[in-house]
């Protein structure tokens, strides 16, 4: 597991929960 993947992975879950929230 890398750290790297796993940041970009909550990066994308923070951003699509950021959009749902704006929407």
């Amino acid at each position: 597991m890398t750290s790297a993947h796993a940041r970009l992975h909550q990066a994308k879950s923070a951003k699509k929960k950021m959009v749902a929230a704006g929407l």
